[in-house]
């Protein structure tokens, strides 16, 4: 009635070989999450964005939305980004991540501004992006081909990766 699948069916009292049997008929296959299979994600657009919302107290009106990457296996699996982020900056692929995220997130701003909300968008970058210089550009490009201002959106920093070169972290900050 609800739609549910049935992995099988067990009488009480339930007997270890039946429910082995039960749960080796299962076609489930196996996922590990890796930078093989997190750059194939970002290929095939298997990451997704949920928005949420950030609320000023005083007055209980949405102020902005804050952008949560999420991954989407095509087993149906969802990866948890304490999962996949501390991954793709430990192997390298963080930037990978971050452009996909910027990408995405301005794009969908540049929508909704198309269709009269204006609102705001916090994207989190890791202290591992900060060595890219090219990084402020990148996001000003991004922002001028989906027509917003940049100041539409927040950057903010993840506390996830340790910072490598202060000078330049702050150059790209700045």
């Amino acid at each position: 009635e609800l739609g549910l699948q049935m992995a099988g069916v067990l009488a009480k009292p339930v007997r270890l070989a039946e429910l082995n049997e039960v749960l080796s008929s299962l076609s489930v296959a196996a996922f590990e999450a890796n930078t093989t299979s997190l750059r194939q994600a970002i290929m095939n657009d298997d990451l997704y964005l949920l928005y949420q919302p950030k609320i000023a107290l005083g007055t209980g009106k949405v102020v902005g939305l804050e952008a949560l990457v999420r991954w989407k296996t095509p087993y149906g699996q969802v990866v948890s980004p304490d999962v996949f982020i501390p991954m793709a900056e430990e192997q390298g692929v963080i930037d990978e991540v971050t452009d996909w995220v910027l990408r995405n997130a301005i794009r969908q701003l540049g929508q909704w501004k198309a269709e009269g909300l204006e609102t705001r968008v916090s994207i989190n970058v890791s202290a591992s992006n900060l060595h890219n210089l090219k990084l402020p550009d990148q996001i000003a490009k991004l922002c001028t081909e989906a027509g917003v201002a940049p100041d539409s959106i927040t950057i903010e920093l993840t506390e996830t990766a340790s910072m490598g070169d202060p000078a330049k972290m702050m150059d790209v900050l700045a």
